[in-house]
């Protein structure tokens, strides 16, 4: 099995058990490294998600400074 395949079949199991997973949660619950999947075969985690078929978790973006601020103020 290549090591492309190995990633596959792990995210594929993951993903059956407990839904789509982000790449840290991928990592912590299989511990192989992102050295696997990140530039040789994908570009990114998502690419494997989106590989197997299904649509990867959008990445949480940092609130706006002021939005924080306004809140605190609050």
């Amino acid at each position: 099995m290549t090591e492309r395949q190995h990633v596959l079949d792990e995210a594929r199991r993951l993903i059956e058990k407990e839904g789509v997973i982000g790449e840290g949660q991928f990592q912590k619950l299989t511990q192989l490294s992102p050295c696997l999947w990140n530039g040789e075969y994908w570009e990114k985690f998502g690419d494997v998600v989106r590989e197997l078929g299904y649509e990867p978790i959008e990445q949480t973006k940092p609130l706006p400074y002021d939005t924080i601020c306004r809140a605190l103020a609050e």
